[in-house]
């Protein structure tokens, strides 16, 4: 098993596209990241956890 995992990693490494995969998760996994603080600090708080509230917000002005 252990050896299967190690061989197939080492292909992977091989592979001429294997940067643009890491390139396209790790933006995806900031892109998560950083929409969640989003959630967590700013629509939970001001918005009652609605992101329809808070993308109004950008076109209307706050009473």
């Amino acid at each position: 098993m252990i050896k299967s995992i190690s061989v197939a990693f080492i292909y992977l490494l091989t592979l001429p596209i294997l940067p643009q995969f890491l390139s396209i998760v790790s933006s995806a996994v900031v892109i998560i990241y950083f929409l969640t603080m989003l959630k967590i600090n700013a629509v939970n708080k001001f918005y009652n956890g609605s992101w329809r509230m808070f993308l109004k917000s950008w076109f209307k002005k706050r009473k």
